[in-house]
């Protein structure tokens, strides 16, 4: 009754991601904006901030319900609209991607956009396996011991 209509309850929910994005972003000291908007706080960043910042991102997107709901929801609808095809991008597939890959860059990471894609394809296929596992915790504890061990290849 408070929403004027479908897009105006979707814009809400729009709004409600970016809000919660930037929170969490800044519970691990990490920018919620892009390399050229705010270099100096991508120059703050390490491998164990990115690293803990992975592992809570694995457990919003698969374990809170609203986070949950809409990346399931992105996943189907990307195939019917672009606009949710862009959104899916956006939060689940090359937003992630490019953020990653820009912090291994400051970082002095060699070859940062292969390292991203090598961080992110473990967390989206989790995420993948998350869904249809019965034993979510043993998907959730493989990926985390995969992280763990990127975490250490980072630092050295």
């Amino acid at each position: 009754r408070h929403y004027k209509n479908k897009r105006d309850i979707f814009e809400s929910i729009l709004t409600e991601m970016e809000r919660r994005d930037a929170e969490r972003a800044a519970a691990f000291d990490l920018p919620d904006g892009t390399l050229s908007d705010m270099p100096e706080k991508y120059r703050t960043a390490s491998a164990d901030k990115l690293i803990s910042f992975c592992k809570a991102q694995f457990d919003y997107w698969t374990a809170d319900g609203f986070a949950s709901d809409f990346r399931r929801m992105l996943t189907v609808e990307q195939f019917r609209d672009d606009g949710m095809a862009a959104l899916y991008r956006q939060y689940l597939s090359g937003g992630p991607l490019g953020y990653v890959a820009d912090l291994l860059s400051v970082m002095g990471c060699t070859c940062p956009q292969e390292r991203a894609w090598e961080l992110y394809a473990h967390m989206f296929l989790g995420y993948s396996l998350y869904d249809g596992e019965k034993d979510k915790e043993s998907v959730r504890r493989a990926l985390f011991a995969r992280l763990d061990k990127m975490r250490e290849e980072l630092i050295r």
